[in-house]
């Protein structure tokens, strides 16, 4: 078994990343393996909406699909921004493909 944590974050030493590192601490205690990647790492691309679906998952890295669709749990953690998630993890959401 796999979790996947991933930090929505533009600050990788922020409280997003030290809640992400609670959640697969508590994953490594029960002896389950845990990987963490920082979204911030990557080039996602928004998608406007051009283009359906099949346009929509060429806008995610393709390594991020493949570690969400390989991962048996995946622990997303985001800021809240004026009520609501921040724009990198949104566009993520839009974009992976599961």
């Amino acid at each position: 078994m796999v979790v996947l944590g991933i930090v929505g974050s533009p600050r990788k030493n922020g409280r997003t990343s030290k809640l992400i590192d609670a959640a697969l601490e508590g994953a490594r205690s029960r002896s389950v393996a845990t990987k963490k990647k920082y979204l911030v790492d990557y080039e996602i691309r928004p998608f406007t909406g051009l283009g359906g679906s099949r346009e929509a998952v060429q806008h995610c890295p393709e390594e991020l699909s493949r570690l969400c669709e390989e991962a048996d749990a995946i622990v997303l953690g985001a800021p809240v921004y004026w009520g609501d998630i921040n724009g990198l993890t949104k566009d993520f959401i839009d974009t992976v493909r599961i």
